[in-house]
C-alpha cells in the first residue's frame, strides 16, 4: 500500500503546477518525487507484486513507475535545457503521448471494474486527467480541469491506502 501513497503524493505534486496552485519554481520538488517515489518506488513495488503473483497490481505499478521515470527524465531535460520545452511542433507528440497513457489507463479502468470501487475511482479519474491533459495542449481551461482531476486522482490514491 506504500505505492498508493507514492502514486498519490507524486500525482498531487505535479498537478499543483498544472492547476497553477504553485509556480514552476516548485518543479525541482516534483522532479525529486517523480523519480524517487513515483518512479523507483512504484517500479520496485510492481516487480514485488509480480513475484507475489498479483499480475494486475504488478503490471499497473511497474508501468506507472516507468511512466514517472520517463516523465522525470523528460522534465529534467527541459529544465536543463538539453532539449527545447514543448514547442508548437512537439505539442502533437505530447498530445499523442497523453492519449496513449489515457488509453492504457482506460484499459486498466475496465479491469478495475472487476476489482474494488477504490481502484475504479483511481483509474477513472486518471484516464480522464490524461485526456484532459491532451486537450490542455490546445486549451488552457482544459489543462486546468486536468489539474483538478489529477489532484482528485492523487487524493483517491492516498485514500485507498486508508
Amino acid at each position: 500500500m506504500v505505492t498508493a501513497v507514492a502514486a498519490g503524493i507524486t500525482t498531487c505534486l505535479i498537478f499543483f503546477i498544472v492547476t497553477k496552485w504553485t509556480n514552476p519554481g516548485f518543479l525541482p520538488t516534483v522532479l525529486s518525487y517523480s523519480m524517487a517515489m513515483g518512479g523507483i518506488g512504484q517500479l520496485i513495488a510492481g516487480i514485488l507484486e509480480l513475484i507475489r503473483g498479483a499480475t494486475f497490481a504488478g503490471t499497473t505499478f511497474a508501468s506507472y513507475g516507468c511512466f514517472w521515470l520517463g516523465r522525470f527524465l523528460w522534465l529534467l531535460l527541459e529544465v536543463n535545457r538539453s532539449v527545447p520545452a514543448v514547442a508548437d511542433v512537439a505539442l502533437t507528440g505530447d498530445t499523442l503521448w497523453c492519449c496513449l497513457w489515457g488509453f492504457l489507463t482506460f484499459c486498466y479502468f475496465l479491469i478495475a471494474l472487476r476489482k474494488n470501487m477504490g481502484l475504479v475511482v483511481i483509474f477513472a479519474t486518471l484516464w480522464i486527467a490524461f485526456f484532459l491533459l491532451a486537450g490542455g495542449n490546445y486549451n488552457p481551461r482544459c489543462r486546468v480541469a486536468a489539474g483538478y482531476m489529477g489532484f482528485i486522482n492523487g487524493l483517491a490514491c492516498i485514500y485507498v491506502l486508508l
